[in-house]
């Protein structure tokens, strides 16, 4: 997983240095998938400062990234 925290910190940390890095070298591990089916409060067992998102996966086999802020969107 690639996040825009992740590349900005990268680039602040050395902008003329890491710049030239590959993303390969900055990314984290891959971002948990769920079944659509779970309900929603449990979620926020996923979520921490290194998982900023979940990929749920619908009956149709497709992958949809499911964040923080889409989840208080649905809860308002």
């Amino acid at each position: 997983a690639i996040t825009e925290s992740v590349i900005l910190s990268s680039l602040l940390e050395n902008p003329l240095g890491n710049s030239d890095r590959h993303l390969g070298e900055i990314m984290s591990t891959a971002l948990p998938e769920v079944e659509e089916s779970l309900p929603i409060k449990k979620l926020s067992y996923y979520f921490n400062e290194k998982i900023p998102a979940v990929i749920a996966v619908d009956k149709a086999g497709i992958r949809h990234i499911i964040t923080k802020y889409d989840i208080v969107e649905a809860m308002g």
